[in-house]
Order: structure tokens, then C-alpha cells, then sequence
């Protein structure tokens, strides 16, 4: 005589919204994890239907890196182009053309250098650098 549980039906059921929680939650937060996990779990998978939604979720959470990418890479050539703003150097800085020097108080010194091709270039320089500025 043998003993056993209830049947198990290995019907093709999908995972329950806790479940779809977790993983939007994990790919907003953590999104190599969350594609690493997917894929672990798809690999492990039998039924259709929990297949495709970790397929899914693995593509969502790829999409998501890169997206996150994508917004440093816009955020860096933002960042770099605000920093020259408008007076930006044009041909690089005109070798023929003394520095202008400036301070406000004798010990910090800005040098503001003409650009051959329009612009300025304005850099912070030590008093030793500057002509009678300082020792």
C-alpha cells in the first residue's frame, strides 16, 4: 500500500501579481540582478507561461540597464557642454595673445586666455605663474 498526496496538475499557470510586484520593483532598483535572476529562473522553467513572463521580465530589465546608461551618457555631454557654456574656446587657446590675469585679493589668480578662433578660456593659476603676482 502505498501513500501519496494530492495530485499535483502540472497545468500551465502563470505566477500571481505578488510576484510581477517584485520583479518591476527588482528591475527599477537593481536591474543586473533582476536580469541575472530571470534568466536563472527561465533556465529552470517548464511551464509556457511563467517562461514568457521571465523572458519578458530578463528583456525589461536588459532595456532598463540600458536606458540607465543612456541617461549618464546624456547627463555626461550635458554636464560637458554647459561647462564651456557660451564663451567656449573655439581652435584651441591663441598662443600670440598674453593671458589676461586677475585676483581679488593678491593670492588667487584667474588667467583669462583668448581662443584663435573666438571665446575665451578662463583658468584658476598659481601666484608663482603670474608675472609680479607673487613669489
Amino acid at each position: 500500500m502505498t501513500i501519496s498526496g494530492p495530485a499535483i496538475p502540472d497545468e500551465d499557470v502563470s505566477y500571481g501579481s505578488e510576484m510581477t510586484i517584485v520583479a518591476v520593483l527588482l528591475t527599477i532598483i537593481v536591474p543586473l540582478i533582476a536580469l541575472i535572476a530571470a534568466l536563472v529562473l527561465r533556465s529552470q522553467e517548464t511551464r509556457q507561461r511563467r517562461r514568457q513572463f521571465l523572458k519578458n521580465w530578463a528583456i525589461a530589465a536588459a532595456a532598463w540597464m540600458c536606458t540607465g546608461w543612456l541617461v549618464a551618457l546624456i547627463a555626461f555631454a550635458s554636464i560637458a557642454a554647459s561647462v564651456g557654456g557660451a564663451s567656449s574656446c573655439q581652435g584651441g587657446i591663441d598662443q600670440l595673445v598674453p593671458p589676461m590675469y586677475q585676483s581679488g585679493d593678491g593670492v588667487h589668480w584667474t588667467a583669462t586666455y583668448q581662443c584663435m578662433n573666438g571665446g575665451s578660456l578662463t583658468k584658476s593659476v598659481p601666484a608663482s605663474q603670474v608675472p609680479g603676482g607673487g613669489s
